[in-house]
């Protein structure tokens, strides 16, 4: 009796095969290649780069004293290493790889029959054993099954066709002693990882893409490779969770020399503290510029402490969370330092969010005090009522008319009612350990969340950027990000601290490349 299937006609002997591999490869299929360095191509490149590894001759014979000597367990023994490797280095405990099908003798005219999918699943509770031997049973069954064509089954489950790359697996894994390496020379899979036992022992070649790999990826691969063999040769009941692809000198290398990123940075300090230091030093260094105007470090400190003065003056408490809702400016940096000089803390509200938005964030910080302009002002009457916590609303510019009319519950004042106050310094309130600034998240996981940051953590931060940027003295930098996010934090702060310059920019020089090219 004969069935068509996908337009072949194969005999019913192959049914159960044909059942074994649909079993093998159905569901979602994982991807077991690593990952590029490069974009990959929209059409196949070849592997043209060859990188090889010898392994300890310690290593190699007790690989094969363990597999006594038999080729066919090396291979074992060989595979089950480089499904451990694959796991640690992608993250994936369901694999695919290729091996070349069992030369029984058979004519094996195809490429989709010269290659079978090796489908494991490993985690970590299990022992090198235990995948040893899962290894074994899976290749005997694919070994056994292998005379049915897999592209068929490729077909039947309908398994995207690429034209820059394999469709079912990536990696490839073989044993010159015991496989014919011409016959998958010319698969299109990413990586082809072959073994040959020799005299000296047992070497290993990976045959690669430049388009795809850089040579030192490659070499690390190896370097991966043999660090687990050596595991677990002399361990082979080693459980895959005390498995390292690192040894004790390559951990210290990326832990130690490649993460010295130690510095003494003044994280007991304000960043009122530190930005008063530096305007003793640079009196009369421009601190910041807008569209329309500047002010020196001397005249920046001079309006900060007036509005910080007139904060405490209306009942700011150290440690209070203060709004700022307003354009980017240089009102806006002074109202930061302002905050912090009082010793309270500040939430970026920005004013091109949803009105709804804006009023769950002053309801949700339960601000008392909100910085603003003129132009904000009047669209708060609309939603600032449901805001009960809400008593001080201060513009930064004059707005006389709504000091007239009130705004709901909350007390409006504006720049007349503190300007004439004392320029002088304040006595500091806060430590390092003090909040310097709330942020709000997206919401994109539910009702957006305030992430509270310490001057400390603040400090260290921008100290730490500027030290990866080699920016110290005398320098601008670009104020662009929006206000609610972190990075504005040390565009904003950053350059005050060390002398430097803030330039800001708003939103519609931001989003325009002519514009903004101008400006730097």
């Amino acid at each position: 009796m004969l069935t068509e299937i996908a337009g072949k006609t194969i005999s019913e002997s192959l049914f159960s095969e044909k059942v074994y591999w649909l079993n093998q490869l159905s569901g979602e299929l994982p991807e077991s290649t690593l990952i590029t360095d490069y974009k990959r191509p929209r059409t196949y490149s070849k592997k043209n780069k060859t990188v090889q590894f010898q392994l300890d001759e310690a290593v190699s014979q007790r690989i094969l004293k363990l597999s006594n000597g038999s080729p066919n367990s090396v291979y074992l023994f060989l595979v089950a290493t480089a499904q451990i490797l694959l796991e640690k280095y992608t993250n994936n405990s369901d694999l695919i790889v290729g091996i070349p099908a069992f030369d029984n003798g058979a004519d094996i005219k195809t490429l989709a029959n010269s290659i079978l999918p090796l489908r494991t699943c490993i985690n970590n509770n299990l022992t090198f054993k235990d995948v040893l031997l899962q290894v074994k049973e899976r290749v005997i069954d694919a070994y056994v099954h292998q005379s049915y064509p897999i592209n068929t089954i490729a077909q039947l489950l309908e398994l995207p066709q690429h034209h820059n790359r394999c469709s079912i697996f990536d990696v490839v894994i073989l044993l010159e002693n015991i496989h014919a390496y011409d016959e998958i020379s010319d698969l299109n899979n990413d990586l082809t990882i072959s073994f040959a036992i020799e005299d000296q022992g047992i070497r290993g070649t990976i045959d690669y893409s430049d388009l795809l790999f850089f040579d030192g990826t490659i070499d690390a691969i190896a370097n991966y490779y043999t660090n687990i063999l050596k595991s677990v040769v002399q361990q082979p009941s080693l459980q895959l969770s005390d498995i390292t692809l690192l040894t004790v000198s390559d951990q210290h290398h990326l832990l130690e020399d490649f993460n010295d990123s130690y510095g003494l940075y003044p994280v007991e300090k304000t960043i009122s503290d530190l930005f008063e230091k530096q305007v003793v030093q640079t009196p009369d260094n421009i601190a910041v510029v807008d569209a329309v105007g500047k002010l020196s470090y001397q005249d920046l400190n001079n309006k900060a402490n007036q509005l910080a003065r007139f904060l405490r003056q209306v009942g700011l408490v150290p440690g209070e969370f203060v709004g700022i809702y307003k354009h980017r400016d240089i009102n806006f940096l002074i109202a930061i330092l302002a905050i912090h000089k009082a010793g309270g803390a500040y939430v970026p509200i920005d004013s091109s969010y949803p009105l709804d938005r804006i009023q769950y964030m002053l309801a949700n910080s339960a601000v008392r005090f909100l910085l603003t302009d003129g132009l904000c002002v009047k669209p708060l009457d609309d939603f600032v009522e449901p805001c009960l916590e809400l008593e001080h609303v201060i513009c930064l510019d004059t707005v006389a008319d709504f000091k007239q009319t009130g705004l709901a519950h909350a007390k409006v004042y504006d720049s007349q009612d503190f300007q004439t106050l004392s320029q002088e310094n304040l006595e500091q309130r806060n430590q390092g350990t003090a909040p310097a600034y709330m942020l709000y998240t997206s919401g994109s996981t539910g009702l957006p969340k305030g992430a509270i940051i310490r001057h400390d953590g603040a400090v260290n931060h921008i100290y730490a950027q500027l030290d990866a940027l080699a920016l110290h003295d005398n320098f601008s930098f670009l104020q662009s990000a929006p206000a609610s996010s972190d990075i504005s934090v040390w565009q904003f702060l950053g350059p005050l601290l060390t002398g430097g310059k803030t330039v800001i920019v708003d939103t519609e020089t931001v989003c325009d490349p002519a514009k903004l090219f101008q400006i730097i």
